[in-house]
């Protein structure tokens, strides 16, 4: 099922500059989302539960990506390193990312984590429009990250 007027905006180039990325998110049907790594990216990712796959393009975005990769392991990298060649990531590259499966360890942490957020930002309205989640997200998944290694989820 396609989102409604999207293949008129595509045309035969089927190469959209925009789509409505909360909505496309949404769909049952998305199993990864590349990413640029801003933090509504992030954020509206981990709230759908859908893991995704970094393309940081900017510096913040680079960090986002080491820490959701490295440090937190809720998501795949296409590349952390772009000193060699420059911003230009290779379709191979991102093809490797995306058939990268997850081990049911990472799902289960991508799970708790989306679960956390959710009940925490849940009842509060739209999580996305939320300032309150950027500033207290690495302490939630943080925590999340402990309570799986003490057995706690």
């Amino acid at each position: 099922m396609l989102l409604k007027g999207l293949l008129g905006r595509i045309g035969e180039k089927r190469i959209c500059g925009w789509v409505p990325q909360v909505e496309v998110l949404a769909q049952k049907a998305i199993g990864r989302f590349v990413s640029h790594y801003r933090w509504n990216s992030i954020l509206e990712s981990l709230w759908y539960g859908v893991p995704n796959v970094t393309w940081p393009m900017y510096a913040k975005q680079r960090l986002s990506a080491f820490m959701m990769v490295k440090e937190m392991g809720l998501a795949v990298e296409s590349r952390l390193d772009f000193r060699s060649n420059g911003n230009l990531v290779m379709a191979e590259e991102i093809e490797k990312a995306l058939h990268w499966h997850f081990s049911a360890v990472d799902l289960t942490h991508l799970a708790a984590s989306t679960a956390r957020v959710r009940i925490t930002y849940g009842s509060a309205g739209d999580p996305i429009q939320s300032s309150q989640i950027v500033v207290k997200f690495p302490r939630l998944i943080n925590g999340t990250a402990q309570s799986m290694t003490e057995g706690r989820l």
